[in-house]
């Protein structure tokens, strides 16, 4: 069964099928099927115009008696809560059989519910033989009011297709800066004021800039709209949004486009274009390079096709920090894992490597793409087989990470490779092993080792395993695991650790209301990206100050996420954890 944390199901018309593609590939790495996606990221659905509701799973079984029992373990005590059915595909079940499911789970929860306004929504659902239980968040539509703006023109985008701009632009995070280039009445910059998003909208013509504001004005928002040549403005943004001239209303040009292209370039690393032809040719010049795309056509005319192009802008220095934050990653030994090691300090590489890395995939993907061009530019080992899905029945029973050979030996190696930050919790437990917990205390480094004991080490030896690796002697095969580490302690932390945990030790972290109190006017911040985790935050250009990331930290905390935070005081760089537990 998926070992992943949230359930999200989708619903959009089938002229969007592409754009919600894209959108699931660029915040979850991975394209939505059957309207249903698992994934370990964390995402509020309401941010997206196809996202239609999110589980949080807590419990799941194949047998149905078993997933009550797990319930009613969890322990939980909770008033005014309420339980839904989640019908998901292949899921025929009538509408009593479903009523008498949820009062069997809501026997299993202590507490008095409330069906009208409830405090918490509970949810079970069966997908191929599967019971899950969890929390269930639904999408709020109140964006819709936006239909009634007071201004708008024929051929503007529709609202969902902004929504997903910018879902596209932020790969769902919320705390990702905007800047809508060309924001003709201000759809883009609506969309994103309701979804919490920090944006600024630029045009040059002048009646479009008072139409965004008094659209803005019209709904309570706040966003600075500039009147002005793209070209002549210089505040830098994480991502930027431009849908071109059309050339219906106001005047377009390949020039005018490649200045607008090129100009926006200069603020961001990331740009999603929309367009009516095909501009790749233009998007190259200007720098970007077209990392994903699909085409839309508007609903009722199927002459009007608008194409959507996700650009980025991958510095080289950015890029080398990256593989030397992965590179140089401490991992733990066998003093602690209790099993055998791979470290890259094994491999023999030139120091300074560079590489193309992909932009769209997770920080785990992203470890897996560096270690594995390390060990191929490497001059002693060599990758025979890597990211080996194992099959069983037409279903997906795991999956091995790197099958490689020692050059000088001939030895096959089977390497597990994680990529992994874990906080120290002192109050956990006396053994040190125990304390060292995920970020939102969803994993745990022990849980990790026992996955890695009983189920993916295990997994070689399979009787699938040598119907797909036929060429490998299986009993011939060692094994080792690569465990790259960030390890983060306790604000003012008095503690000792030993030599494999110390060296690994990278910041610390603290509450919400402990970081309030430090405020200093001369320290600036950032929250880098997921997949920025790890890097050098000296690298990093843009920072915030106080006011506004104690905002974006407020959301995190309500949505009981704890961010990664950057912070710059003079010329010194720490790092730390901000926890809502």
């Amino acid at each position: 069964m998926p070992n992943l944390n949230f359930l999200y199901t989708f619903n959009y018309d089938y002229h969007l099928d592409a754009l919600c593609k894209l959108e699931s590939r660029q915040i979850f790495d991975k394209e939505e099927k059957d309207k249903l996606l698992f994934s370990p990221i964390k995402v509020d659905p309401s941010i997206s115009a196809f996202i239609k509701t999110r589980l949080e799973i807590i419990s799941s079984s194949e047998n149905y008696s078993e997933l009550l029992e797990k319930i009613k373990k969890e322990n939980i005590h909770i008033e005014g809560f309420t339980a839904e059915y989640l019908i998901l595909d292949g899921d025929s079940r009538d509408r009593t059989e479903r009523r008498k499911k949820l009062k069997d789970v809501g026997f299993c929860i202590e507490g008095i519910p409330n069906f009208t306004t409830p405090s918490i929504t509970y949810s079970i659902c069966r997908y191929e033989d599967i019971w899950y239980f969890g929390v269930l968040t639904k999408h709020h539509n109140d964006w819709h009011k936006h239909k009634k703006k007071p201004h708008s023109f024929s051929n503007s985008i529709g609202m969902d297709v902004a929504k997903s701009l910018i879902c596209n632009a932020s790969q769902g995070n919320k705390t990702t800066t905007l800047l809508d280039a060309c924001c003709g009445v201000g759809t883009v910059l609506l969309e994103a004021c309701i979804s919490g998003f920090d944006i600024a909208g630029c045009d040059i013509d002048f009646n479009a800039t008072k139409y965004t504001k008094q659209n803005l004005a019209y709904y309570n928002y706040t966003a600075n709209v500039y009147c002005s040549d793209i070209k002549d403005h210089n505040t830098k943004y994480d991502a930027a949004i431009v849908d071109l001239p059309y050339n219906l209303y106001s005047y377009s040009s390949d020039e005018i486009m490649a200045n607008i292209i090129e100009s926006t370039a200069k603020l961001t690393n990331r740009v999603v274009i929309v367009s009516i032809s095909d501009i790749e040719a233009v998007i190259q010049k200007s720098g970007l390079k077209v990392t994903d795309y699909c085409s839309i056509v508007k609903k009722g005319k199927s002459t009007f096709t608008r194409k959507i192009w996700i650009c980025e802008k991958e510095g080289e220095l950015k890029n080398k920090s990256r593989i030397a934050s992965i590179s140089k990653a401490n991992s733990l030994d066998y003093s602690v894992t209790g099993l055998s090691t791979f470290d890259l300090s094994q491999l023999n590489i030139a120091t300074d490597q560079d590489f193309p890395l992909p932009t769209n995939v997770r920080l785990g993907h992203l470890a897996e793409k560096v270690v594995s061009e390390l060990i191929k530019s490497s001059t002693n080992y060599k990758v025979v087989y890597e990211n080996v899905q194992i099959l069983e029945a037409k279903k997906t029973i795991g999956e091995i990470d790197f099958i490689i050979e020692d050059i000088k030996t001939e030895q096959i190696i089977h390497v597990e490779l994680a990529y992994k930050f874990y906080l120290f919790d002192p109050s956990i437990s006396a053994e040190p092993i125990n304390n060292w917990i995920g970020p939102n205390r969803n994993d745990s480094l022990t849980e990790k080792l026992e996955k890695l004991k009983r189920k993916q080490f295990p997994l070689l030896y399979h009787s699938c395993v040598k119907s797909t690796l036929k060429d490998l002697e299986i009993e011939e095969v060692s094994q080792a695991l690569c465990l790259l580490v960030s390890l983060f302690i306790p604000y003012e932390y008095k503690g000792s650790f030993s030599p494999t945990y110390e060296k690994a030790i990278k910041g610390y972290y603290l509450s919400f209301e402990i970081f309030r109190s430090l405020n200093n006017p001369a320290i600036t911040y950032y929250i880098p990206l997921k997949k920025e985790w790890g890097m050098d935050p000296s690298e990093n250009d843009a920072w915030v100050e106080f006011d506004r990331i104690e905002q974006l930290l407020t959301e995190r905390m309500q949505e009981k996420q704890a961010p990664l935070c950057w912070q710059k005081n003079g010329e010194s760089y720490s790092q730390f954890f901000i926890v809502w537990w």
